[in-house]
């Protein structure tokens, strides 16, 4: 049976940023979803101000049981990028759900500590300051306010990706930098059953910190790409041998 792959996108896109690997992975028989998180992608400032990690942690769990009853038995993959790392982590900390993720892709993701938020604990962090400027970019629309899409660095991402984040990208909640990481959410250190992968873009900064706590880790497969953050846009066809690869090096047979 073809895998089942659900696709979480970043804190300023939508479910579009994974079209042409959704494309590519259909293609080859497999079921994907690459839903829009609430309150995500462009126009929906309202909604933005109202969510935040927990609302979207609670969407993608429900989201990954509606897959798991579609296509019942099939293995079920999640690849998570940037800012949802910290979802995945969430989803990985529930035994209900864990229990049916056979594979755990990291793109370039967000990863803290049970009990650490983005902005404080990880952002903060590597860029000193950047909390109190987002603040200041904060737009506060009740009860909780989101931040505008900041625009992309051309040195580091390519035409083709900087046009395509233009047209669909939106606002990110607040609640997506501030929300803490649950206490049951899986410990970057904690091994896991499912197999894990982690690929760093190096071409953005953030991710390297990251990249240290995964390094060397049992449980991690590790890898670097000389691309920037937003692989799925600039270089799709990467991104989708990547996941047919871990896939079919994690569950032979499958996802050929």
């Amino acid at each position: 049976m073809k895998p089942v792959v659900l696709f979480l996108h970043g804190p300023y896109h939508g479910g579009l940023a994974w079209e042409a690997d959704a494309r590519d992975l259909a293609g080859a028989g497999w079921h994907v979803a690459s839903p829009t998180l609430p309150g995500c992608g462009r126009g929906e400032e309202s909604e933005a101000a109202r969510v935040g990690l927990q609302e979207h942690a609670g969407f993608a769990s429900i989201a990954l049981t509606e897959l798991a009853q579609a296509a019942p038995g099939a293995p079920l993959v999640v690849v998570a990028h940037s800012y949802s790392g910290l979802i995945l982590q969430t989803l990985l900390g529930h035994r209900a759900v864990a229990g049916r993720i056979t594979a755990a892709l990291f793109l370039d993701a967000v990863l803290c500590q049970p009990g650490e938020c983005l902005l404080d604990d990880l952002l903060e962090m590597v860029f000193p300051g950047i909390a109190a400027a987002l603040a200041s970019q904060r737009v506060e629309q009740p009860p909780r306010g989101f931040v505008r899409p900041p625009s992309l660095d051309p040195r580091s991402e390519s035409v083709s990706a900087c046009r395509r984040y233009a047209e669909h990208c939106g606002p990110a909640p607040w609640g997506s930098f501030t929300d803490p990481l649950a206490s049951t959410a899986v410990p970057i250190t904690q091994a896991v059953a499912a197999p894990r992968a982690y690929a760093r873009c190096e071409k953005f900064p953030l991710s390297e910190t990251i990249w240290q706590q995964v390094r060397g880790r049992p449980g991690w497969r590790e890898e670097v790409w000389p691309v920037g953050h937003l692989p799925m846009l600039s270089h799709p066809e990467r991104v989708a041998d990547w996941v047919h690869r871990i896939v079919r090096e994690g569950l032979p047979g499958l996802g050929e």
